[in-house]
């Protein structure tokens, strides 16, 4: 029972870790794509190329870190009988950790976009300036839900 639960687990974990890493790493190129000069990326193809495997890394390295919660606790659950618990956690976590990541991804574009420049200390002064002019000035430049 405790090897086939860990065989399943590391399986489960594994496939998403590699999927958020995919989506990830797309939604980079994507942002590349439409921030960036098409000619300017062809005219340095090799840094190019380098920066796409270190965003691979990095990439693979947030997936780890967030899926490792989940793989440690089925760890400890996987000798016992609650590892059916874990069964029915993974659907969650998994949708929770995508949700934060494609808003994060998101988030940094329009950020982006709009100051010319990745999400830095600056953005953090939300809550010290005037935080309702702020947030209004943020949802008639960038409404959500219509």
């Amino acid at each position: 029972m405790f090897q086939n639960n860990i065989k399943k687990l590391t399986r489960i974990i594994w496939l998403q870790v590699a999927l958020f890493t995919i989506f990830a790493s797309l939604f980079r190129q994507v942002f590349t794509f439409l921030i960036g000069d098409v000619s300017e990326i062809y005219q340095l193809i090799p840094d190019y190329i380098q920066s796409i495997f270190i965003g691979l890394r990095f990439d693979l390295r947030v997936a780890t870190i967030a899926f490792a919660p989940l793989f440690l606790l089925g760890l400890i659950l996987s000798g016992t009988k609650s590892f059916r618990i874990i069964n029915k956690i993974i659907p969650i976590y998994s949708f929770i950790i995508y949700f934060l990541g494609i808003s994060v991804s998101i988030g940094n574009y329009y950020y982006y976009k709009t100051y010319s420049n990745h999400f830095d200390i600056f953005m953090f002064g939300l809550v010290e300036d005037d935080t309702s002019a702020v947030l209004l000035t943020m949802w008639q430049d960038y409404p959500i839900i219509i």
